[in-house]
């Protein structure tokens, strides 16, 4: 008989159960019942590093709990589509007896292709449950099986290339996949398209909108109207973040804009990157309701009086960001900019005034400080 080997030392059960997993995944349906929640959590989060799209859906099929988390980090850099098409599997094979009835995709860096994806999933799914009660709505006792109802929380990304699919998701509100965006990007379509799918964004869970690069005005033309837009954004009012940065947006357009921020009272996040801010930054921070924490001026035709507007207003103690390179600084703005400093020294951990006449000597007394 050949002599058993001990087994190689882990480190730990969970490792352990990880690895025993990841090369023996039959083992998963019959195993997952004896194991701890923790090290099952494990063993999901191993399936997402190593981009196991087949274990990512196994394990959920057998997941013990309600709430499955497969929240992330956002990030930019890394393609997370894997994440998506691994939840689609999911709900493609989702039957009565899967215990699982929230996904958390939060933060996760999906991308374009893996939100069309997903809400082709959410289309597909919803049309069953269509189907469904037709036929429970009919004079003959038909029998069927109806599944339990998935929340999938997710971060959606729009772009020319999906906006048909995503309207549709969203206009798809009763069904067996109900999909719950918690942060939306828009950019390349335009304020048509962006006002009809803000039309149907449900305002209950978005905390993050991005419409940075959607061409919405250019030289603040005034014939451009984006009333329409403004409006819709009014009932995000849960809203922590808002981004509008490069739609050359003007004075007439921004004046709107502070009626808009004056309904969001979480906001902590404003990115008006591109847009001829000018004279109008004053009151734009006098109409959001609370203390910022990251505010991007990039690139807006700021004076110096611009950041004095900024250091008299409640957001300079509580910035962590703060970025207003490429604008018109001189020289006369740096006393201002001191202030900002020192009233921001606990919490500012970004600074960028690149691309301006204070850069230097703002640099050496910004180290002093710190």
């Amino acid at each position: 008989m050949a002599e058993l080997k001990a087994p190689e030392s882990c480190g730990s059960l969970r490792s352990l159960c990880i690895k025993i997993v990841l090369h023996y995944p039959k083992l998963a349906e019959k195993g997952f019942s004896l194991l701890p929640f923790e090290v099952i959590q494990a063993i999901l989060d191993a399936s997402v590093h190593n981009r196991s799209i087949g274990l990512i859906q196994q394990v959920l099929k057998f997941w013990p709990s309600p709430v499955a988390v497969l929240s992330g980090v956002s990030s930019t850099s890394r393609d997370e589509e894997f994440v998506a098409r691994a939840v689609v599997e999911y709900i493609s094979k989702r039957d009565e007896a899967d215990k699982v009835q929230v996904i958390d995709l939060r933060q996760r860096n999906i991308g374009f292709l893996g939100s069309t994806v997903l809400c082709r999933a959410v289309i597909a799914a919803n049309k069953d449950s269509t189907l469904a009660e037709v036929a429970n709505g009919t004079p003959f006792n038909v029998a069927i099986h109806l599944k339990p109802v998935l929340a999938v929380y997710a971060d959606i990304c729009v772009n020319y290339s999906n906006p048909e699919t995503v309207l549709k998701a969203l206009e798809t509100k009763n069904g067996f996949v109900q999909l719950c965006i918690s942060a939306f990007s828009a950019v390349e379509l335009g304020d048509h398209r962006l006002s009809g799918l803000l039309r149907v964004l449900n305002s209950d869970h978005l905390v993050v909108l991005d419409l940075s690069y959607n061409g919405l005005a250019y030289y603040d033309n005034v014939s451009v109207d984006l009333s329409s837009i403004f409006q819709e954004m009014q009932k995000f009012t849960k809203l922590r973040a808002l981004a509008l940065s490069y739609n050359s947006l003007g004075e007439s357009h921004l004046m709107n804009l502070c009626k808009v921020l004056e309904k969001f009272p979480c906001l902590v996040s404003l990115d008006l990157n591109g847009n001829y801010v000018g004279g109008c930054i004053r009151l734009l921070l006098n109409s959001v309701n609370q203390p910022l924490k990251c505010l991007r001026l990039e690139n807006g035709r700021i004076c110096d009086s611009g950041i004095r507007s900024i250091a008299c207003s409640k957001h300079s103690t509580q910035l962590t960001e703060l970025d207003i390179s490429f604008n018109c600084l001189s020289s006369e703005c740096l006393p201002d900019l001191l202030f900002i400093l020192e009233a921001s020294k606990n919490t500012l951990q970004s600074l960028n005034v690149s691309g301006n006449e204070v850069e230097t000597v703002l640099d050496l007394n910004w180290q002093t400080i710190c």
